[in-house]
């Protein structure tokens, strides 16, 4: 990866979603020398009223401590868990370039509708933020999926029956990434350390992401935690929610 790839990707990144503020990354040499450049192109912005508003909305690199690895873990097990899904799914797929990239595009979009948070006060009124809303200002609607077992999806024939199942082999693929990478990731949101007690743990009347099968992808259904069961005297063991 240059520094030129770096930049133009920045430009890309931009063009799709808006100029950032802060960029967050590690200290990788390329981004580094990306970071100079952006600092030497605002370098000669002339002073006048345009260009002070201009340079109130430049972008600030930020890089994490070098030697320490650990300190941008929260976003590389999120990249290194999407990695291994894909390369599990997308390893053997008959995909031409075309499919390729629209699939992954696809794959950002599911993503980017997982729920980060919540916004509103009481519990029937929480609504899930993702970061597609934060990034456009409005939830993702995804086409109508279709079943990872579908039979139909064998490509066969020429002409629009043929461009149907590749669309149907493509929505499977997604299915099935969709299952694996959901399931690694709650699995990652779980609190891996020994718990001493609910308040370190799960709590009466929290939020919670709930891993169901048979729902459509970029769904993830919201529980709230009504009762706790200790599994001993130190340790919840399982909640309940309202059906």
């Amino acid at each position: 990866m240059t520094t030129a790839r770096v930049m133009q990707a920045l430009r890309r990144f931009i063009a799709r979603r808006g100029r950032p503020e802060i960029i967050q990354s590690d200290n990788f040499r390329s981004f580094k020398a990306a970071a100079s450049k952006l600092r030497q192109l605002w370098r000669h912005v002339d002073v006048d009223r345009v260009q002070r508003e201009l340079v109130g909305h430049r972008i600030h690199w930020k890089f994490i401590t070098e030697r320490a690895p650990w300190m941008g873990g929260y976003w590389e097990r999120l990249v290194r868990s999407i990695k291994e899904s894909l390369r599990k799914i997308l390893r053997k797929a008959l995909l031409d370039e075309e499919e390729l990239r629209t699939t992954l595009c696809e794959v950002e979009a599911s993503l980017n509708a997982r729920p980060l948070t919540f916004v509103g006060d009481e519990h029937h009124e929480r609504h899930p933020l993702s970061p597609f809303q934060l990034l456009t200002g409005r939830a993702y609607v995804d086409f109508p999926a279709v079943e990872a077992h579908d039979p139909e999806w064998q490509p066969g024939g020429r002409g629009p029956p043929q461009w149907s199942h590749r669309w149907r082999y493509r929505q499977q693929l997604l299915a099935k990434w969709w299952r694996s990478w959901r399931r690694e990731y709650l699995s990652d949101l779980m609190q891996r350390q020994k718990w001493r007690s609910s308040p370190a743990g799960a709590e009466v009347n929290d939020l919670v992401l709930i891993l169901e099968d048979n729902i459509l992808r970029t769904q993830c259904p919201i529980g709230v935690i009504t009762e706790l069961h200790l599994a001993s005297r130190y340790q919840p063991g399982s909640g309940r929610r309202p059906t």
